[in-house]
């Protein structure tokens, strides 16, 4: 497989005060970000200061920005199964930042031509992974210690990876990864669930990448789109400034930019085509079990198809292979009595929303709620409009 060098490292900084704790079932609504605090050495900034002061005088009517220098991309590290073709190289979207993906979404990225807000709806299929509770984990945590934890996460991207090959066999996939809640102190942080459920996302991307450095996968290349080191803000004014909306635009706007990246190889070398697939690692709250989300109808049938294979393979595989492992204090359940549910929201969302979007004009109380990670949230969709609005870069 082929793993973008994280784009950050170091952990993030000491957890704020943990946020009020999800009703059951939860999946989460905040944001979905990298690891560490500090850009790797070497790597240019996307967005540096005096561009966001120019970005700052956009919003006063100045000038816009130029376009920003090429993101870095990584060639895979193995040549496509059954073809002599060289191998696809696929973007570091981590380190693209909120100017860069409304650009995109704009359709004025040169890197991307074609994109739209659109972009980010149902563009591949997608999964969010509800493996276990926070407090199970954290019980491990206190009871077994690291070496404990470090089995358990291993065995989780483990099961993870194997779910691709169930569902793709051995063909390229690219698989777009986003672990839940985190987020830059000081612009929009979220610690998720018992106040750790970041750190513990964070940690099974990590045994991710490293799974997927096995022989076994290596035909699954991985692309981070989270980032703790660039903070989720696109400078609306309050009270449409929702950074946990902001947050999830921009990973899900990085995932889009692979999909694109995916696509344009596609269609030049059909007879090796990439599939690009969507994670997002979240852990539970209340649900005593294992809980898979997967699209629902309003994406097309391949791809959500593909989502509920995912979904079922992973809830089939890794639930008897945890509890089997002797770390847990339980046996895990199948929350909602099948461990699946798809993209309707399973709880109420803390936040209140004026009921007509300033900038779209839109009753935003006509959208059903949706988990944006999964690619069909019409409220997000409104979100990202309204920005590019107020940017007057539509």
């Amino acid at each position: 497989m082929d793993v973008t060098e994280p784009a950050t490292a170091g952990r993030a900084a000491a957890l704020a005060a943990p946020i009020t704790r999800r009703r059951l079932l939860a999946a989460g609504a905040g944001a979905a970000l990298a690891l560490g605090d500090a850009r790797r050495a070497g790597a240019r900034p996307l967005w540096d200061d005096d561009e966001m002061a120019q970005y700052a005088a956009l919003r006063r009517g100045g000038a816009g920005l130029a376009p920003a220098a090429p993101v870095s991309a990584t060639p895979l590290s193995a040549a496509l199964a059954r073809s002599e073709l060289e191998a696809p190289s696929f973007s570091d979207v981590a380190r693209v930042e909120p100017w860069d993906a409304l650009l995109f979404l704009a359709g004025r990225d040169p890197r991307h031509p074609g994109g739209s807000v659109d972009s980010i709806m149902g563009f591949s299929p997608a999964n969010i992974l509800e493996t276990m509770d926070t407090v199970v984990m954290d019980s491990v945590q206190a009871n077994r210690g690291n070496a404990a934890m470090g089995t358990l996460y291993a065995l989780i991207a483990a099961q993870v990876l194997e779910a691709l090959l169930a569902v793709y066999g051995d063909a390229p996939v690219l698989l777009a990864l986003d672990a839940g809640h985190g987020g830059r102190q000081g612009v929009f942080f979220d610690p998720g669930s018992n106040g750790t459920e970041y750190l513990h996302t964070r940690r099974t991307g990590e045994a991710i990448e490293a799974a997927a450095a096995e022989p076994r996968y290596g035909a699954i290349t991985v692309r981070r789109v989270f980032n703790d080191a660039i903070g989720d803000d696109f400078l609306l004014p309050p009270p449409e400034d929702r950074k946990g909306a902001a947050a999830l635009t921009l990973r899900l706007t990085r995932a889009a930019m692979l999909a694109h990246e995916a696509d344009a190889w596609n269609r030049a070398y059909p007879e090796a085509a990439v599939a690009l697939h969507l994670l997002s690692v979240h852990y539970n709250a209340g649900s005593g079990g294992i809980l898979v989300l997967h699209q629902g109808a309003s994406v097309a049938t391949d791809v959500l198809g593909r989502s509920v294979t995912y979904a079922r393979a992973y809830v089939n595989a890794a639930r008897p292979a945890l509890n089997r492992s002797g770390l847990l204090p339980y046996q895990l359940a199948l929350a909602l009595g099948s461990g699946l549910s798809d993209d309707r929201l399973l709880y109420e969302p803390a936040f209140r929303l004026n009921r007509v979007n300033p900038y779209t004009g839109v009753d935003r109380t006509s959208f059903p709620r949706r988990y944006a990670l999964l690619e069909t949230s019409l409220l997000q969709r409104d979100y990202a409009l309204g920005a590019l609005i107020y940017h007057r870069l539509v």
